[in-house]
């Protein structure tokens, strides 16, 4: 399973420019594209840390093939092997399409009434089969499925938790003080120790992480 990609940017920022620069007390504005930079950076950085979405946007997430399907069992002859696909990048808030392609690579969607969201706010977003329904067949070696869904705690930054703006903050900040240096270019640079200790308990495991 594929790291999701954004296919609909968030409309608003966890940290904006003003904000950053009350925090860094900078007065000025000869350094704005730097920080702007460094906002963009540092939410990269805490989205791929934490596996999570921050502000509202669109993903969509790539499958070779759907979960595999169990040998059968002739205790559980009703069982026919999973049906929830786990959904990068929580909190989901919605599933927009689940597209599938063949092997002529013609595509199709598979009807909403076919499956639900299951633990969108939670840790654990699932997209889940309904009973009665099956995975699409005959489908394409490669991306042969795509899910498009909308995911983070909100449109605005007063939707995320607060320890994770503050080290957001935090991050930058130490980014700002050592920028002769080249770590905050990086995709995922050393966090600093207040960062980390505020991003702990919120950070999620898998999918590389």
């Amino acid at each position: 399973m594929n790291e999701p990609v954004v296919t609909a940017a968030p409309a608003d920022t966890a940290v904006s420019l003003t904000e950053l620069k009350t925090y860094l007390r900078v007065d000025d504005d000869t350094e704005d594209a730097l920080l702007d930079a460094m906002i963009k950076g540092g939410v990269e950085t805490a989205e791929t840390y934490l596996g999570r979405s921050l502000i509202t946007q669109t993903l969509r997430q790539s499958l070779d093939y759907w979960p595999a399907r169990q040998a059968s069992d002739a205790r559980f002859p009703w069982f026919d092997g999973p049906r929830i696909v786990e959904l990068a990048r929580p909190p989901v808030q919605s599933i927009v399409a689940v597209t599938v392609y063949d092997q002529d690579d013609q595509s199709s969607v598979i009807a909403s009434s076919a499956y639900r969201l299951a633990n969108g706010s939670n840790d654990r977003a699932r997209l889940v089969l309904h009973k009665g329904q099956s995975w699409a067949a005959d489908m394409r070696p490669t991306d042969a499925v795509a899910i498009d869904y909308v995911a983070g705690y909100g449109d605005t930054a007063s939707d995320v938790p607060e320890p994770i703006l503050q080290g957001l903050m935090a991050l930058i900040g130490f980014w700002f003080e050592h920028r002769d240096g080249a770590a905050w270019q990086t995709a995922l640079p050393p966090l600093p120790i207040g960062a980390a200790s505020l991003w702990r308990p919120y950070r999620l495991m898998g999918f590389g992480r």
